[in-house]
C-alpha cells in the first residue's frame, strides 16, 4: 500500500496549455506568457516570466484561458510591460 501511495505522489500532474502561451515582445521587452491548468481542475493559471526569469503568477485562477489572456493584455495596457520587472533585481535586465 505504501509503495502505491509513493508512486502516486511521484507522478507529474497532467497540464493542459492554452494556445495563448508564447513568447511576446512588447516595447522591446520579451516575456513568456504561460496559461495552463491541471487536467483535473477547471481554473486556468496565468504566469508571466520576464527576461530575468522572474515569474509573476496570479493568485486566483481564471474561468477560461481567454479571460487569463485578456488579464495579461489589460495589465500591459494599464501598467506597461515593466509591471513584470522588479527594478531592484540585482541581476539587472537581460537582453
Amino acid at each position: 500500500m505504501f509503495a502505491e501511495c509513493l508512486e502516486m505522489a511521484e507522478e507529474e500532474p497532467e497540464l493542459t496549455y492554452s494556445d495563448h502561451c508564447g513568447s511576446y515582445l512588447v516595447d522591446g521587452e520579451r516575456v513568456e506568457v504561460l496559461i495552463y491548468k491541471l487536467e483535473s481542475d477547471a481554473g486556468w493559471v496565468l504566469e508571466v516570466v520576464n527576461g530575468n526569469g522572474t515569474s509573476t503568477v496570479w493568485d486566483q485562477p481564471f474561468i477560461s484561458d481567454g479571460m487569463a489572456w485578456r488579464e495579461f493584455a489589460k495589465t500591459v495596457e494599464d501598467e506597461g510591460i515593466r509591471a513584470f520587472w522588479d527594478e531592484e533585481d540585482p541581476r539587472g535586465r537581460l537582453q
